[in-house]
């Protein structure tokens, strides 16, 4: 199900170490949402945690920022007016993200809103309802995802250092990607139980 590898990937971008990366990893494989790294021998995790650092968090400038705004705005900043936009998605759902310094268009952010909505299209029968999450899901997709996740991917994976995993999730994520941009609207799983991992709440 989509929906669900995208709550799996939301996972893995949010990790912040390389326990949290190999348990990310471990769900992703369980889940078939990416095929098993030709690892060769057990994974170097301090590796894979050095990699996706540089990759996406820094210190120093990271190669592919998770982050909407980078991608869509005029210039590479946060929290510009398409931050906005998807703080007000958020808001539209009655979701609001922590209020911790991270931006409201952080991939993992973003990733459990798609599954929220997928969910509530499955579950609700209201006919305004049915067209609000439809539109909300058009918007996210056909709109926002298709106009930043492909240069953050393409950015990605032509770093010519990837280890092993970070590789393999990145290449199953970019074919998530297509397959979703393809059909935004899938079948879901019931989410209901499933944790906010990123803390986006009603």
């Amino acid at each position: 199900m989509l929906s669900a590898s995208a709550l799996a990937f939301r996972d893995f971008f949010a990790a912040r170490d390389a326990t949290m990366l190999a348990s990310a990893y471990s769900a992703l494989l369980e889940g078939g949402a990416i095929a098993a790294a030709d690892l060769g021998e057990t994974p170097d995790w301090l590796q894979e945690e050095f990699a996706f650092n540089r990759l996406f968090v820094g210190p120093m400038a990271p190669t592919a920022p998770p982050y909407a705004s980078v991608w869509l705005s005029p210039e590479p900043l946060l929290m510009t007016a398409e931050t906005l936009k998807i703080r007000a998605l958020y808001a539209s759902l009655g979701l609001e993200t922590p209020v911790d310094g991270t931006p409201d268009d952080f991939l993992p952010f973003e990733l459990e809103s798609y599954a929220i909505l997928c969910s509530l299209k499955e579950t609700i029968r209201q006919p305004e309802a049915v067209a609000a999450v439809d539109e909300a899901l058009s918007w996210l997709v056909t709109e926002h995802w298709r106009g930043w996740l492909p240069p953050f991917l393409a950015a990605a994976l032509a770093d010519k250092a990837l280890p092993p995993v970070l590789r393999a999730v990145l290449t199953g994520f970019d074919e998530w990607v297509s397959q979703t941009l393809a059909n935004p609207f899938p079948v879901s799983h019931d989410l209901k139980g499933v944790s906010h991992v990123c803390e986006i709440s009603a």
